[in-house]
């Protein structure tokens, strides 16, 4: 009997468990490497082409953690969006 009508929902494999975390770890490191690329490019190259300064200055701190900020919130946004869209059947074509 299938879990739609009462019964237990099938659980995954322990070779199922280790594929869904690696492509967890995948889309991870994805988001964190295109958000580094994206603020670095945005908030410290634009402006310091030469890395004269061997720390950040404020204002690129400052840009660096606000873009940080957005970055993940678009993430989660994106994300919940997706989670309410597969929920409804329909996948992103609403959107």
């Amino acid at each position: 009997m299938s879990f739609i009508f009462g019964g237990q929902r099938p659980q995954p494999s322990k070779d199922e468990k280790f594929a869904m975390l690696d492509m967890e770890f995948e889309t991870s490191t994805d988001i964190f490497t295109r958000m580094m690329g994206s603020c670095m490019k945005k908030c410290v190259l634009q402006n310091n082409k030469n890395f004269v300064e061997g720390e950040l200055n404020k204002g690129e701190s400052v840009c660096l953690d606000r873009c940080v900020a957005k970055f993940l919130a678009s993430q989660q946004l994106m994300q919940k969006k997706m989670e309410e869209a597969s929920k409804n059947g329909g996948g992103m074509m609403g959107m």
